[in-house]
């Protein structure tokens, strides 16, 4: 079984302002450790979302998944799948939780480092095969630096 998660979120500065062209990546596991490994995972993703290796567009997609706008608004999507852990776990667990109740939410702006939130995914809707247009809610984030 396949379970797909989409949401919406907004990256902002000191000031309020939306931060521009900040990548963002939705985990149903803990990230990779900075370096190669993490490096890897954001070309997978970007090649998912119709980058090129330069990180430039390849077309237009209207906002892209994942790379935040003018007003620091990105969507993100992710897909999991249940494996046996998963459905042992509800075979016995009879409290009704969900497969999945963490997520990881991975944002990479150049000049800047890496940064990572844990999110609680409980009682997100999960997204039909087309996925839709439903999206769950992050929380506003605030990138420091610059």
């Amino acid at each position: 079984m396949t379970v797909r998660y989409q949401a919406i979120g907004r990256i902002v500065d000191g000031q309020g302002k939306g931060v521009v062209n900040v990548e963002a990546v939705l985990l149903l596991e803990p990230p990779p450790p900075d370096g190669p490994q993490l490096d890897a995972l954001f070309l997978r993703e970007g090649m998912a979302r119709q980058l090129d290796q330069d990180g430039s567009l390849s077309k237009e997609v209207g906002p892209a998944i994942g790379l935040s706008d003018t007003s620091g608004a990105f969507l993100v999507r992710v897909t999991g799948r249940l494996g046996s852990a998963h459905a042992i776990r509800l075979g016995l667990d009879r409290s009704g939780r969900p497969p999945f109740e963490t997520a990881w939410l991975v944002l990479r702006k150049a000049g800047r480092p890496d940064m990572t939130r844990t999110v609680s995914i409980l009682g997100w809707q999960t997204s039909p095969d087309e996925w839709g247009k439903f999206a769950n809610r992050l929380p506003t984030i605030l990138l420091p630096g610059k």
